[in-house]
C-alpha cells in the first residue's frame, strides 16, 4: 500500500518526458533480461555477434552496429584520436571492447603495439581472419573481472552503455587502483532528448544512455575515477577538464 502510494506521487511530480523515458528503459530492461536470462557477460556478448543483433554486413556477418560504421559517427572521432596518438609518449595502445575492428584498425599503424580486447570469442576469430599485424594482438578479456593490459592509452568505445552498473563500478575500481593508462579514453553514445542518468540494466545488447557527458582527466596516478561517472559521451582526454561537465565531447 505504502509503495503504491510513494510510487504515485513520484509519478504525479515527475514531468512528462522523465516518466517516458523511465517507462522505456523499464520496457527495454525486461526485454533484454528475457533475451539474455542465465548467460554469463561472455554468453550475451557471443549470443549478440552470433546473431548479429546489431547488424550485419553485405557478406552476412555480424558487426557492432551503426555506431562503430556511421562515417558521421566515427569519422571525427577517428581524426581526432589519431592526432593525439602522434605524440611521442603514445606507443602501446589498448583498446577495451574492440567489436568488430572497424574504428580500431585505423590506429594500428601509428604505436609500436596495439592490443585489440573483446569478451567474445566469436568476434575475436572473425577480427584475426580479418586483420593482421606485427604490432597487433587481440586478445578475449572481460573489464569487469579479468586484469587490464597495461598501456600508454586505452580506449573504452561505446562499451559501458551496454553494461551493468555493477560490472561497470568493477571496472572502474581496478582503474583507481592499478592506474595502468597515461590516457583513458571513453566514448559512450549521447541521447539527444532528456533522460535521466545513471538507471541501472542488465548486460545486453541494449544502449543504456545514461549519465551526463564528461571530460575528465585521467592521467596516471592522477585523481581517482569516480564509479557513478557513467556517462553517456564521455571522453576521458588528455588536459582536459578534471570535472564532468554536461556538453558534448567533441569525439563523440
Amino acid at each position: 500500500m505504502i509503495l503504491t502510494l510513494a510510487a504515485k506521487a513520484l509519478k504525479a511530480v515527475l514531468p512528462g518526458p522523465v516518466r517516458r523515458t523511465l517507462q522505456r528503459a523499464r520496457q527495454r530492461s525486461g526485454l533484454a533480461e528475457r533475451a539474455f536470462a542465465g548467460l554469463s557477460t561472455q554468453g550475451v556478448f557471443e549470443k549478440i555477434y552470433r546473431t548479429g543483433a546489431w547488424g550485419k554486413d553485405s557478406d552476412g556477418a555480424a558487426t557492432s552496429g551503426s555506431g562503430a560504421h556511421n562515417q558521421a559517427i566515427i569519422a571525427p572521432y577517428i581524426a581526432e584520436v589519431a592526432r593525439l596518438m602522434s605524440a611521442p609518449d603514445i606507443r602501446v595502445a589498448v583498446d577495451l571492447g574492440c567489436g568488430d575492428f572497424n574504428v580500431g584498425k585505423h590506429f594500428v599503424d601509428v604505436c609500436d603495439s596495439y592490443i585489440a580486447c573483446d569478451i567474445a570469442d566469436t568476434v575475436l576469430d572473425m577480427n584475426r581472419a580479418r586483420h593482421q599485424a606485427a604490432s597487433l594482438t587481440f586478445r578475449r578479456l572481460d573489464i569487469a573481472e579479468d586484469d587490464l593490459p597495461a598501456g600508454d592509452i586505452a580506449f573504452v568505445r561505446q562499451v559501458l552503455q551496454h553494461l551493468s552498473n555493477a560490472e561497470i563500478a568493477k571496472f572502474v575500481r581496478k582503474l583507481n587502483a592499478d592506474k595502468p593508462y597515461g590516457y583513458l579514453l571513453v566514448t559512450e553514445h549521447l541521447p539527444a532528448k532528456d533522460f535521466v542518468p545513471n538507471i541501472d540494466k542488465p548486460t545486453g545488447a541494449e544502449c543504456a544512455c545514461i549519465g551526463a557527458a564528461a571530460s575528465i582527466s585521467a592521467r596516471r596516478r592522477s585523481r581517482s575515477i569516480s564509479s557513478t561517472a557513467r556517462s553517456c559521451s564521455t571522453c576521458f582526454s588528455p588536459r582536459a577538464a578534471s570535472t564532468p561537465q554536461s556538453k558534448r565531447c567533441s569525439t563523440a
